[in-house]
C-alpha cells in the first residue's frame, strides 16, 4: 500500500497593510526531482529527514529551484548537495502543479544520470526499487501521479510525456 499525506497546515498570510486592498495569493514554488534509472529497471528514491516538512515521506531526489537559476541547473545542485554525487541531467519526463493548502507547486521530473554512488548526506535513506516496491513507501500528495503512472508499469521518458495532462492535479490517493 501507498499512502500519500497531507502536508501541514501553512503559517497564516501575514495582516495586509492599511491601504492595501491586494487580495492574497498563494506562493508558487518550483521543484526539480530526479529519475534515475538503472539498467536493471529499478529507480532511486530517498526518504525525507525526519523533523522537517512532510518527514519521513519517501520522493525523487531534488528540491526547490532558486530564483534565477534554470531547472538543470537546481537539480544538478540538489543532487550533489543530498546524495553528494555529479549527474547528468537530460529530458524533462513528467511534469504536474499541485495545489497544497497556501502554496501552488510546479513540481517537473528529468531522467538524471548519477555520474557515480550515491550518498546519504541530506537524506534519511536513500533505495534502487522497482515499481512493485513502491507499495508500502508513503509519498507526498504531489508525487501522487507519477507514483500511479510508475505502479501501472508506464515508462517515463521524453516521449512518454502527455503534454495535455501537465496541469492535471492529482488527489492525495492510497493504493494497495
Amino acid at each position: 500500500m501507498v499512502t500519500f499525506f497531507p502536508p501541514p497546515p501553512p503559517p497564516p498570510p501575514p495582516p495586509p497593510g492599511d491601504g492595501d486592498r491586494r487580495r492574497f495569493r498563494p506562493r508558487r514554488l518550483r521543484v526539480v526531482a530526479a529519475y534515475c534509472r538503472r539498467p536493471d529497471g529499478r529507480f532511486l528514491v530517498t526518504q525525507r529527514p525526519e523533523g522537517g516538512p512532510m518527514g519521513g515521506l519517501w520522493e525523487f531526489p531534488g528540491g526547490k529551484v532558486e530564483p534565477g537559476e534554470g531547472d538543470r541547473a537546481a537539480l544538478k545542485r540538489e543532487i550533489g548537495e543530498e546524495l553528494g554525487v555529479d549527474c547528468r541531467v537530460t529530458d524533462r519526463v513528467f511534469a504536474i502543479i499541485h495545489e497544497y493548502r497556501g502554496f501552488t507547486l510546479d513540481f517537473r521530473v528529468y531522467a538524471c544520470h548519477l555520474l557515480g554512488e550515491p550518498q546519504k548526506i541530506e537524506v534519511a535513506d536513500l533505495r534502487w526499487i522497482t515499481s512493485e516496491e513502491l507499495r508500502g513507501l508513503s509519498f507526498p500528495p504531489a508525487d501522487a501521479a507519477l507514483v500511479e503512472s510508475l505502479l501501472h508499469g508506464h515508462a517515463l521518458g521524453a516521449d512518454r510525456v502527455d503534454r495535455r495532462k501537465l496541469k492535471k492535479r492529482p488527489r492525495p490517493i492510497t493504493i494497495e
